[in-house]
């Protein structure tokens, strides 16, 4: 690629095999007037760079002079930028801190070593082939080069990612210039899309309409804290002196998260890696786990000394495989107790429910009965109405003779004139 003051190449190490990449200055500068001085500015950063050596940094591998042109060798990162990253899937808020903070640690290496960015956004942050380390490369290196390089560079500076201070010559640099890019790179991660250039947000301060987290009212990340969003609103203070002045202080604005405990390996892995041993497996006597021999005296065993601790790998293989083993078998009968009593109270469960459904069963079987019973008896009882009923006087059914003195409204009886 060709840039306004750099070519960039890549190549293959013909000694190593290993793919690299090249960066040197353009033609036009190898025609300036102060090449030779350029030349030397550039030799002498890309050493620096060379000894600053950090996981997270692009590693310089080397720097020379060939042909009168400097040259500088960097390791090729195979990958995905960020911001490449981003318009695929969304981040959640852990995993752009995360991020953030990787590529924090790289500006503390630099930093340390005397050395700014200058440039720090999605573009120039690389997640490594099926990883999640992040490797911060595109150095900066010339642009302080030639009176006027700034101005020269300002239409190129990043726009939403450079600080108000890099568009103006006169302005020092330090490393809240860096911190304003580190913030602005999260706040791109969270709302996949860069703030207002520090110009526009300049403006827009002076009217009293700088609204940083209205802009984009519909962001992906869902649920932002309010921690996060004070740490970026800090780091993007128009002012390099409101900001914090570290990459550790800003740092410190983040909320700390949780480092997950790494899974152990499931039982059936751990036996996997392990000799076959007996079915009934035994526990090892005291003395043999703790790798010490019990002492006799006139014939009886003592209590056995302190045990001094060995290093691992000076451990007999025998004792290690034994610890383990017990290790196992205690989880597997822990395990097997703990199924026993879940299989319990599962069975006491089972049995209660049946019950109350036999219980339930038995009085609804109650209730039928009786209701076919009742119904019965008032079926026959009607039918018994309807078919003997009193049709003539004297009827022997229902009409049966008083035992006490007749009256003249019974019924069936002749009526007394």
């Amino acid at each position: 690629g060709q840039g306004v003051l750099t070519l960039t190449y890549r190549a293959i190490d013909i000694e190593s095999g290993q793919t690299v990449v090249i960066r040197t200055l353009t033609e036009n500068l190898c025609q300036h007037s102060e090449f030779e001085q350029f030349k030397q500015q550039f030799l002498e950063h890309a050493e620096r760079l060379k000894r600053c050596q950090h996981p997270n940094l692009v590693q310089v591998l080397d720097a020379f002079e060939d042909a009168g042109c400097p040259y500088l060798v960097m390791e090729y990162v195979p990958g995905q930028t960020l911001a490449q990253l981003i318009q695929m899937e969304v981040l959640s808020e852990a995993q752009a801190i995360e991020y953030t903070r990787q590529a924090s640690n790289a500006l503390i290496a630099l930093h340390t070593a005397g050395l700014l960015h200058r440039d720090v956004k999605p573009q120039n942050l690389i997640r490594r082939h099926n990883t999640d380390h992040i490797v911060l490369g595109e150095y900066a290196i010339i642009s302080d080069f030639l009176p006027g390089m700034r101005q020269t560079q300002a239409g190129l500076l990043s726009a939403g990612y450079a600080p108000l201070e890099q568009y103006a010559h006169d302005e020092t640099l330090t490393p809240a210039t860096d911190i304003y890019g580190l913030a602005a790179t999260l706040y791109t991660l969270l709302y996949r899309n860069p703030p207002l250039p520090a110009p526009v947000r300049q403006k827009l301060q002076a009217d009293g309409g700088d609204r940083l987290f209205l802009q984009h009212s519909h962001h992906v990340t869902p649920k932002i804290s309010q921690a996060v969003k004070r740490a970026i609103w800090r780091g993007l203070d128009i002012t390099a002196q409101k900001r914090p002045q570290t990459v550790e202080a800003w740092l410190s604005l983040l909320p700390k998260l949780e480092k997950k405990p790494t899974p152990p390996s499931s039982l059936g892995e751990c036996l996997a890696t392990q000799p076959k041993a007996s079915s009934k497996a035994q526990f090892p006597p005291e003395s043999l786990k703790r790798g010490v021999k019990p002492t006799s005296t006139n014939g009886t065993t003592s209590s056995p000394p302190t045990p001094t601790k060995t290093p691992m790998s000076q451990a007999p293989l025998g004792r290690v495989f034994v610890t383990k083993l017990y290790t196992l078998t205690q989880f597997r009968d822990a395990a097997a107790i703990q199924l026993n009593l879940l299989n319990r109270r599962k069975a006491q469960l089972s049995s209660t429910a049946n019950e109350n459904t036999k219980d339930r069963k038995s009085l609804l079987r109650a209730l039928v009965i009786t209701a076919a019973i009742a119904a019965s008896a008032g079926v026959g009882f009607g039918f018994a109405l309807r078919v003997k009923g009193a049709q003539t006087p004297g009827d022997r059914f229902f009409n049966m003779q008083q035992s006490f003195p007749p009256r003249s409204d019974w019924p069936g009886s002749e009526r007394q004139l």
